[in-house]
């Protein structure tokens, strides 16, 4: 309703059964969510998250999801699910009673991109963000006609101490209920919007540990319009208008800018950057690389689980996509510092 009222309950004629749906799952959720809060508060309050969290920080498109899925095949790593992100409210207590139907529910594939979706499967955390407080820059991609508002939930450069305030303390409680759901395993976070948050999470965890994943940006521009056609429109209350292209290369130029300009601040030690590309090529090569830069333990368990896995997405078929000369002039004279910099 807080949303509604501040969109002025602007919501197309066509997407208004979609609106009612997800107004029926919020008040449906009420009661389960208020039980949840009576009964969890004081414990998630008292969770002291001793190990480290890892952030996986990339943007959109960048492999983040692959990387994401050989390093949680460790199980010595918590993360979030599908439902710990649509349901960041209930997760704690009722995640196990509102299994058979969600899984009912849940397509087999990604839209974008037809990687498997798996109940138990990990995933990033900013719709659940967005759920929890309203402060996140995926709502523009539901109310899109004030799509450049929400774009300052990325990094908060132009937000108020307030809802600063108000973020820290809402992912904090939310990183809180994972570790107490996952009884103080190591966190390990995948989410694109965190590139542009480094301050903020070093003002949560000054020695948490991050992997960047950088990609072929021109690859990347074609892969997030495929984003923008095959999943961003389940998300729609307002049909977006104006240049597509151009909002990419804003975001994607914004986000590296900020990145390149805070990525120093995280010590060496707790940092490494790879390349899909590398991690395409040989996965197990790279995610060791990653372990030992981490300091993380290798376990030969975890291998086999690494092997088997990688074995059972070796004929995964990615999307291929055409770029002409036009195209690579189009987003190199956009992206050359980025280009530039990686050698692309």
């Amino acid at each position: 309703m807080k949303l509604l009222w501040e969109n002025r309950f602007r919501v197309q004629f066509r997407y208004w059964p979609r609106a009612f749906l997800i107004t029926f799952s919020v008040l449906f959720f009420l009661p389960f969510r208020l039980f949840e809060k009576l009964f969890s508060a004081r414990k998630i309050k008292k969770v002291e998250i001793k190990e480290l969290p890892i952030f996986i920080l990339g943007h959109w498109r960048n492999g983040t999801t692959h990387l994401h899925n050989l390093m949680t095949q460790d199980e010595q790593f918590a993360y979030f699910t599908i439902f710990r992100m649509v349901n960041p409210h209930v997760f704690l207590y009722w995640e196990r009673i509102f299994r058979p139907f969600f899984k009912m529910t849940l397509p087999k594939t990604r839209p974008m991109d037809n990687m498997p979706l798996s109940f138990y499967g990990p995933q990033e955390e900013e719709n659940g963000i967005a759920n929890l407080c309203g402060l996140s820059i995926n709502l523009a991609c539901v109310f899109t006609s004030r799509r450049d508002y929400y774009l300052k939930y990325g990094s908060f450069a132009d937000t108020t101490p307030k809802e600063i305030d108000t973020w820290k303390k809402t992912y904090l409680n939310y990183l809180k209920k994972l570790s107490l759901k996952e009884k103080g395993k190591q966190l390990l976070i995948k989410s694109p919007a965190m590139t542009q948050r480094i301050p903020m999470l070093l003002e949560l965890f000054p020695n948490a540990k991050f992997i960047h994943i950088r990609r072929d940006p021109y690859v990347t521009f074609f892969s997030i319009k495929q984003l923008y056609a095959k999943l961003f429109p389940t998300y729609y209350l307002q049909t977006p208008i104006g240049d597509e292209d151009a909002f990419i290369l804003k975001i994607y130029n914004y986000t590296y800018r900020k990145f390149f300009s805070d990525y120093d601040l995280i010590p060496k030690e707790n940092f490494i950057e790879v390349s899909f590309e590398d991690v395409e090529e040989n996965p197990m090569r790279e995610i060791k690389k990653i372990y030992q830069q981490m300091d993380l333990d290798w376990t030969l368990n975890y291998e086999k689980k690494l092997s088997d896995y990688i074995d059972s997405i070796s004929n995964y078929e990615k999307n291929v996509y055409t770029i002409t000369s036009e195209d690579r002039e189009m987003i190199y004279s956009n992206c050359k510092e980025i280009i530039d910099k990686w050698d692309y």
